[in-house]
């Protein structure tokens, strides 16, 4: 593999990144930068800050923590297993008896005939050379060269260091290095010493028999590496609490557990320091010993015919031609799996691993060797015997393996030690970083430089805010810079930031391809400074060449990054695995496209928002079966299509889990024949190493004991596992104990520290005994094998998801079962005698296998169990390869499992047979049980009490009982949260979960009331970044810390980016529920409606719905509570006589919160409240109600009497009989039906609900009883929203989905036209949808309109059978679906320094037509527009506003607002007014610059009042007109760049306040608009601009008060749509 060489190979990688760079500015790669704003501005947080205090905690220094050195100051040894000894300074002789030194390296060298190398005393003088010459030896490719040691300078020396680089770093090593260096030597010295590695192999076969026993691992690799792997990390994990434990106060076998939590939970040091590389530890290890034996012998890696290659290229970043364009040239800076020892050694480095942590390798590689590798003959074991200084495999790992990487990491160490990076570097980016232009530029020019020269980028910088980016590529720099001293560390707060920043880059899915093109594109950028910098130093004790910076600060970003890209590669592999899956499983299933798009889409999703996936039980079941067909070393795959799977995943305790396998026995050898069967309990979780796991292998399988004769009894081969229960008194035997006691299944549940077991009963083991068709002798032998080969120990990966406990049975061949009689029971001669057999004659064994076969068979077929001899399945299995054949399909085989089974007299022996790797695949797994199996010396001292059997009895809850306990919460502002809330409650309905808004759970003790196991929250912002209404009281409330741990929450955040603050309520949620030890259910996730929150939101809910209530649950819980689907509603109606002939007009005089109008006048010249109007609306203040300039007032609106009646008439049929019913209505419909509905509406009324055969009350947005009338107007929102389109067709679609009799043509005409708008919702594209939708919407603005069109449908009687009669849609289902009335928010155009008595706003009459030609009226503007002063009170309250005047009357301040965005400023206006009349000193008032914009001046509100405050000094109108006639077009932004000059004055004055009010696309474009003030006439570039308002903001300088857009919604929020998705492109263009 070709590879970029970090630090041997001169200027190679600096000119490469560059090179890339250049390369794509011709032929550009796709790059995928961001999400979304919000989540770019915070893609470096507090960068520098956080490097600071890594600076200061962690990095190298950490070492001095290290217990290297006893009391006596001698350096300590670390032996195999921990335990400490002292190293003597006892040197071994060479062959001349001369003693021979030990040089830093840890390399023997001869003292009188090597000589120190000379050290290169100043740094630059010769550049032609490596930059690594650098106050040290030259770096040699290897470290076969003598390295000095290091002296400690004297104090005049270090006084002279000091003054010499100015304050900055010595160029002297550091400590923590030569603490390093010293502690790799050590280790280093007991690699060669106790594990051989200084005498090398001593015979000269051993190079074979560790290569041989290699081959032999490589067989059951997968069983091999996760034994090593874990084996490695218990070692590593137990040492360590050794080190911490004090003498005496632990003991060993109480922290050997302990080492086993972390290791199980990810919570180990090796877990800890590879970070999501852990999940790759098991293939990183297979590559690192596989690149090692390669080494030995060279000359046998010309493979004549097939290599089996262990290893695969599935961890680069990319492969081949990427999705994006990448080529692998540009993936090689970073591959996660290396090709060499070295390169394996500087990963392992770069993450941390230390010199001690080799010798724990060492010692997992003799263990693993030893334990996992099967068929091992007596030379493996001769030699794996053997001490390790003469283990040929001992001797391999310590020389090959682990020396090498100590030796890379401490290269690592001293590389980054040096002048040019402790002085060079940071001198360089200080002199850079230290003037504010310049840093502001570096990132404006980065992004400029990389999009003009990448086009094709653009693409991909989909909603970023390159601006912020701009910034953060600034605090990248700083990272890097202060990334020296951390380097290779792990623990620090420096790994942390790292760590945090690689997490972020998965969230924001910035695909790894991206790293390399950022990185040289920051080289260039940093080329003149670099040039600059070489000039500047070329006289000073340290100089530095351009080149040699350009090399220093490309190492830096390689390094760093390497860390950082790593959580994106992991969820870039499962991605890949399982589009890989799915497109196998869509050619099986016959899936359409559109289908598997779809599929793909959903599982990309899920892996985003919880780093897994899951799988239906369909795909399950063939992923399953496909495993079968694609595993190479199983010859009876030809019935692969037959096999019962079986879905438990949704099990949850051990007791379950045993029943069925009680179940599975059942069914696998219920009938005559044996059914193949697979049960697939729960896959391993991201967070968990093993999983649930049986450390049985089998379900049947029998004891072995040892005699003290030394014999055996039983099955020898599993006469270790049965000492193991023994011991462990896991397991009582039959007091007389036999050849063939069935042993105990074993089971190991996650975070349950003993394990749980279960006898079979008898009646499901079931067994075959063996006798012989003519020696009925053979049957008194007592013979007898499993009828089922139930192998309980596979792992089957399916599209990279690890089922690991998924019992599979097929059935036996009969050589299997021979083969075990002959090679572990030794029953030959026992046979031989039992029939009479010569056993001097030749071919004895021969003859004996078949006689034993004989009886095999004709015992399993006599007993009714199914067994194929070699010649039957040799012959099926051939007929199987020309079934795939002819489908395309090479069939992969290993012959030594397959062939060699068979025989040579069989067609099969002589088929040529490739094993390669085909996916999905069974994998063979490591024997838990003794992978955690504490060592010998200590295993006994565990007492037997703490590992008693556990009882089941307690443990059989039934999955009924277990089910999750779901509390939805909810905080909602206009009801787009409350809805969605609403919609996942009824889509869980089967979990009975519960439902509130946030402040009816404030505190959140009803979790622990309820026992609540999942909380799901959905959450809209409101205003400034503040909390609805509905959820103030929980955000202000205190929280009790760890009240949600072992809870799993999920939080949704509704906004829009059409406001600052986008989603701040949620986020703020979030943080809140994780501070209360919340557990991630899934990522948080935001939902913009500037882009459409329908697609988003819908897909969120249905992943939130699959993570709950899976599938298989939800039919499993369907099936045992017998639970019918239907729901129904029922209205019963009350009497009310004192009714009138009209719908009352519902007033709020009764409610507590009312104000009475005083004032309702027209602000536009000739308005028209059914046409165009501006209102100023007062209000009589209750007392003791206060308010601020600034504030909202939040009005609840009524429905018209008008939408009432519409609404009553589409219900006609049901509320006509209703009232004929009650028999006391004074009207007849023939004369008057309006008259009769009216009554009918006054009448009282309650729902119930039935379903699941409980009925209770509906839940409904209103109180019951209640009229229709008053609920129609109070409390029901009738306007038809984005998010509630799906549920309505959806709804009706399965109302209308069969045709009933008696529709007449109309009918059949309406129900067409629903079945198109169905297909329009949920069978079209996504891109299409919407535009579907806002289709619908503009011809049904309100379900009025849209029940009036379907009304004859839907809400009408129907025959139903013969006699009765019902409404598909009836009044009482209409009205439980439909959403509440909320209040709407004005802002205050008054101030209480006026009139405190008094509050006004200002409202703006909704009034539009759609594009189908349809008039919408606003509810609430309409509602204001109507009510009579003096007489009308009406519900609203005070809703406090950050949004606030300036702080004193000196403040010059800038207000912008178009139309009713005045409303306000003219509060703080009012109240600047008021003060400058009592000010006496006028002059020493801040400058007031009003931009204000309506069409012309008949719309100028406020006209004579702004008049007259301009005339008293108050302000500086300026006002722009967009339809005056003879008057150019005009718009507030395009005031504020036509005065540009003043505005930046104004804008630069450290206590200047900027306001404006109005819709948010009038904010967006005077922010432009400011921006190229500052840059014009401020000498800024953007990114400073920027930042300056950013600043602002952050002091309170820069507010805003932001609604919706309301005219023409569609048109502009396309428009919004396209600029933000345009993202990067405008960006870029604001250049030019």
């Amino acid at each position: 593999m070709v590879k970029l060489n970090l630090f041997r190979k001169k200027k190679k990688k600096g000119k490469e990144l560059k090179a890339i760079v250049q390369k794509n500015a011709e032929s550009p790669v796709a790059v995928a930068m961001g999400s979304s704003a919000a989540d770019k501005i915070a893609l470096f947080p507090d960068v520098s800050t956080d490097v600071k205090k890594a600076d200061e905690n962690g990095g190298s220094d950490a070492l001095k923590n290290s217990p290297l050195v006893n009391e006596k100051d001698e350096l300590k040894g670390e032996c195999p297993m921990g335990f400490s000894s002292v190293v003597k300074t006892q040197q071994p002789a060479n062959e001349k008896n001369e003693l021979k030194e030990e040089s830093p390296m840890g390399v023997s060298s001869d003292v009188k005939t090597q000589q120190p190398a000379p050290r290169r005393e100043q740094f630059g003088k010769q550049r032609s050379k490596s930059i690594f010459l650098l106050k040290t030896v030259v770096r040699p490719e290897s470290y076969e060269d003598e390295l000095p040691e290091e002296k400690e300078p004297t104090e005049e020396k270090k006084d002279k260091e000091t003054n010499d680089f100015g304050g900055l770093e010595s160029p002297k090593l550091k400590s923590g290095t030569n603490i390093y260096r010293k502690e790799a030597n050590r280790v280093i010295g007991i690699l060669g010493e106790v594990y051989g590695a200084d005498t090398g192999f001593r015979n000269i076969g051993d190079s074979v028999v560790v290569t041989e026993g290699w081959n032999k691992a490589l067989a059951f690799v997968t069983s091999w590496n996760e034994a090593m792997a874990a084996r490695w990390r218990i070692e590593v994990a137990f040492r360590q609490l050794q080190e911490k434990a004090k003498a005496g106060s632990d003991t060993k076998c109480r922290l050997y557990q302990e080492a086993l939590d972390q290791v199980e939970t990810n919570a180990d040091p090796i877990a800890k320091m590879l970070g999501t590389r852990v999940h790759h530890l098991r293939t990183l290890i297979t590559g690192l010993v596989d690149a090692a034996v390669r080494t030995l012998s060279p000359n046998t890696q010309r493979i004549q015919r097939e290599a089996y290659h262990p290893m695969s290229n599935d961890l680069l970043l990319g492969d081949g031609e990427g999705a994006a364009g990448g080529t692998k040239s540009e993936l090689r800076h970073f591959a996660l799996q290396e090709g060499t020892v070295k390169e394996y050694g500087r990963l392992f480095a770069r993450c941390g691993v230390q010199p001690k942590h080799w010798l724990a390798f060492a010692d997992a590689f003799l263990w693993t060797m030893r334990t996992h590798v099967p068929y091992a003959d007596e030379t493996d074991a001769g030699d794996l015997d053997l001490p390790n200084n003469e283990c040929a495999h001992s001797i391999f790992c310590a020389s090959h393996i682990c020396q090498p990487c100590i030796k890379e990491s401490l290269q690592l160490r001293e590389e980054l030690d040096t002048p040019l990076f402790k002085v060079g570097v940071p001198r360089f980016w200080k002199r850079i970083a230290s003037c504010p232009m310049v840093r502001a530029s570096i990132g404006e020019s980065f992004y400029r430089e990389l999009l003009t020269n990448n086009p094709r980028l653009l693409d991909y910088f989909v909603k970023a805010d390159v601006d912020s980016l701009s910034l953060h590529i600034v605090a990248l720099l700083d990272l890097l810079v202060k990334s020296v001293e951390s380097i290779g560390s792990w623990g620090n707060r420096f790994r942390s930031v790292l760590d945090h920043l690689g997490e972020m880059h998965r969230r924001l899915g910035i695909p790894t391809f991206s790293f390399p093109i950022v990185g040289g594109q920051l080289l260039l950028l940093l080329q003149p400074h670099f040039d600059e910098e070489e000039t500047l130093t070329a006289e000073e004790e340290v100089p530095v060449s351009a080149e040699d910076l350009e090399e220093a600060f490309a190492t830096l970003y390689l390094e760093v990054m390497s860390i950082v890209y790593h959580p994106m590669i992991q969820e870039e592999k499962l991605v890949k695995d399982a589009e890989e899956f799915f497109n196998t499983v869509a050619i099986e299933l016959k899936w359409s496209p559109d289908k598997l798009s779809k599929r793909l889409l959903e599982v990309k999703l899920e892996i985003s928002n919880t780093g897994t996936y899951s799988h239906s039980s369909e795909e399950l079941e063939i992923g399953a079966r496909l495993c079968w067909r694609n595993s190479a070393k199983c010859i009876g795959r030809i019935a692969w299509n037959t096999l019962e799977v079986r879905d438990c995943r949704h099990l949850e305790t051990p007791a379950e889990v045993f029943e069925e396998v009680k179940e599975h026995l059942r069914i696998a050898t219920g009938g005559t024949n044996i059914q193949s069967v697979m049960t697939v309990f729960k896959p391993k979780s991201i967070a968990e190493t093993w999983g649930l796991k049986f450390w049985s292998s089998q379900f049947v399988r029998y004891a072995g004991y040892k005699n003290e004769d030394g014999t055996i009894t039983g099955d020898p081969g599993n006469l270790e596992f049965t000492d193991y229960l023994l011991e462990r008194e896991l397991w009582k035997p039959p007091e007389k104990k036999t050849d063939f006691d069935v042993l105990p299944l074993v089971l190991k549940v996650p975070g349950v520290r003993k394990p749980y077991v279960y006898q079979l009963p008898q009646e499901f083991v079931h067994e075959v005994h063996i006798e012989h068709p003519t020696c009925p002798a053979i049957k008194d032998l007592g013979l007898r094998w499993a009828s089922v080969p139930a192998i309980s120990d596979f792992n089957m990966n399916l599209g990279g998801i690890d089922y690991q406990c998924c019992p599979f049975n097929g059935w036996f061949v009969s050589i299997e079962v021979v083969r075990n009689l002959m090679e572990r029971y030794k029953v030959q001669d026992r046979w031989a005698d039992a029939m009479g057999l010569d056993k001097t004659q030749k071919m004895l064994d021969m003859r004996l296998q078949h006689e034993i076969q004989t009886a095999v068979l004709h015992s399993f077929e006599d007993q009714g169990f199914t067994m194929v001899d070699p010649e039957q399945v040799g012959s099926s299995f051939f007929v199987h390869c020309k079934r795939e054949r002819d489908q395309g399909r090479e069939c992969p085989a290993q012959w030594s499992w397959i062939g060699g089974l068979v025989g040579p007299t069989n067609v099969t022996w002589h088929k040529e047979m490739r094993d390669f790797k085909v996916l999905p695949q069974y994998e063979y797994c490591a024997e838990h049980w003794l992978t955690v199996k504490p060592p010998d010396e200590f295993a006994l001292l565990e007492s037997a009490s703490e590992l008693d059997l556990q009882s089941l009895a307690k443990e059989k809850e039934s999955v009924l009982g277990a089910r999750p306990r779901i509390l939805i919460v909810y905080g909602s502002e206009t009801g787009t949260a409350e809805a969605a809330a609403s919609r996942l409650h009824r889509a869980l309905k089967l979990l009975k979960p519960s439902l509130a808004c946030l402040n009816d759970v404030a505190g959140l003790n009803i979790v622990k009331d309820k026992r609540i196991t999942h909380l799901v929250a959905i959450c809209s912002t409101f205003n400034r970044g503040e909390f609805p209404g509905n959820a103030k009281i929980f955000s202000e409330s205190d929280i009790e810390p760890d009240i949600l741990k072992g809870t799993k929450v999920a939080v949704c955040a509704l906004g829009s980016s059409l406001y600052p603050d986008f989603c701040k309520a949620g986020i703020t949620l979030e943080r809140k529920l994780a501070d209360a030890g919340a557990q991630t259910l899934a990522s948080f996730t935001k939902v913009d409606d500037a882009t459409g929150t329908d697609g988003p939101l819908s897909d969120w809910t249905q992943l939130i719905q699959r993570l709950i209530l899976p599938p298989k649950l939800e039919d499993i819980i369907r099936s045992n509570l017998n639970v019918q689907t239907v729901t129904k509603h029922n209205i019963d109606w009350q009497k009310q006589l004192d009714v009138t002939e009209e719908v009352k007009r519902y007033t709020h005089v009764d409610s507590p919160d009312c104000m009475l109008c005083v004032c309702n006048d027209e602000l536009i010249k000739g308005g028209d409240v059914e046409d165009r109007s501006t209102r100023k609306i007062s209000f009589k203040l209750p007392e003791g109600v206060k308010y601020v300039a600034g504030d909202h007032l939040s009005v609840r609106p009524l429905n018209s009497i008008d939408s009432v009646m519409r609404f009553a008439r589409i219900y006609k049929d049901e509320l006509l009989e209703a009232a004929a019913v009650a028999g006391d209505c004074p009207f007849n419909a023939a004369d008057n039906e309006d008259a009769m509905l009216a009554w009918q509406l006054q009448q009282p009324f309650s729902i119930k609900t039935t379903e699941d055969g409980e009925t209770f009350d509906a839940n409904l947005v209103f109180e019951t009883p209640a009229t229709l009338g008053e609920a129609l107007q109070t409390s029901i929102d009738l306007t038809l929203h984005v998010s509630q389109v799906a549920d309505y067709i959806g709804l009706i679609k399965g109302l209308i989905t069969k045709e009933m009799p008696g529709w007449d043509n109309d009918k059949q005409k309406l129900r067409k036209r629903l079945l198109q708008l169905h297909n329009m919702v949920f069978e079209d594209s996504k891109q299409t949808r919407e535009s579907s939708v806002n289709k619908i919407l503009s011809e049904f603005p309100t379900i009025l309109d849209f029940l009036e069109t379907f009304g004859p449908l839907l809400c009408t009687e129907t025959k139903q059978g013969e006699d009765k009669k019902e409404a598909l849609l009836p009044l009482a289902d209409i009205l439980s679906v439909l959403p509440r009335l909320n209040a709407r928010s004005y802002s205050i155009s008054s101030s209480p320094n006026d009139d405190p008595s008094i509050v006004s706003i200002t409202v703006g009459v909704v009034n539009v037509k759609t594009s189908a030609g349809v008039f919408i009226k606003g509810v609430c503007s309409n509602y204001l527009a109507r009510i009579q002063p003096n007489e009308d009170f009406v519900s609203c309250g005070i809703r406090t506003s950050s949004f606030r005047g300036p702080p004193k009357l000196s403040s010059p301040v800038i207000m912008v607002g178009a139309g009713t965005g005045l409303a306000p400023m003219m509060g703080f206006l009012a109240d600047r007014a008021l003060e400058l009349e009592s000010c006496v000193d006028t002059d020493k008032a801040g400058k007031c610059l009003l931009y204000f914009g309506c069409r012309n001046t008949d719309d100028h509100i406020y006209n004579s009042t702004i008049t007259k405050w301009n005339k008293s000094n108050v302000l500086e109108p300026n006002i722009a007109f967009s339809r005056k006639p003879s008057t150019p077009k005009t718009y507030v932004q395009d005031l504020i760049e036509q005065d540009s000059k003043n505005v930046c004055q104004l804008l630069l004055q450290p206590e200047t306040c900027y306001y404006i009010c109005g819709d948010a696309r009038v904010a967006d474009f005077c922010f432009e608009a400011c921006v190229k003030a500052l840059r014009a006439h401020g000498n800024m570039s953007r990114v400073a601009a920027v930042q300056h308002i950013k600043q602002m903001r952050a002091q309170n300088r820069w507010q805003y008060d932001l609604w919706g857009i309301i005219v023409h919604f569609n048109e502009a929020k396309h428009e919004f749509k396209v600029k933000k998705e345009a993202g990067a492109k405008h960006w870029l263009k604001r250049f030019t």
